[in-house]
């Protein structure tokens, strides 16, 4: 009897992971740092990146996205303009502290991780 709740508490916890693995492939958390999104997100919101609408299309002008700029890590900007092969060319809505495309030219499609849907946490001052 104990060996049975034992192999269906294993059950669950394999049933979890999986799961979560599965949702990570389709949503991810990410944490607004700087300032170079305001006033649309502001450092200390976290939003909900979808990731798999770019598998089946390319991204759209004012679409925001979120994306790997090496050295500088993750960043997240709005899409102005799509060349044919894919590349976005992003800019940050605060213009005067946005490190974007002016600076390191256009992003390619590869290093988009996906495209923010919403804040689903805001920072408390924001919360009125």
């Amino acid at each position: 009897m104990a060996r049975e709740k034992i192999d269906k508490y294993v059950q669950y916890v394999v049933i979890i992971i999986a799961a979560a693995a599965i949702i990570r492939e389709i949503v991810l958390p990410v944490r607004v740092t700087g300032n170079s999104m305001l006033p649309s997100y502001q450092a200390g919101d976290f939003l909900l990146v979808e990731r798999v609408s770019y598998r089946f299309r390319s991204p759209r002008t004012g679409e925001v996205v979120v994306f790997f700029a090496p050295p500088r890590g993750v960043l997240i900007k709005r899409v102005c303009k799509v060349r044919a092969d894919d590349a976005v060319y992003v800019l940050g809505d605060n213009s005067e502290w946005s490190n974007d495309s002016r600076s390191f030219g256009y992003v390619p499609r590869d290093y988009i991780i996906g495209r923010a849907i919403f804040i689903y946490f805001p920072r408390l001052e924001r919360v009125k």
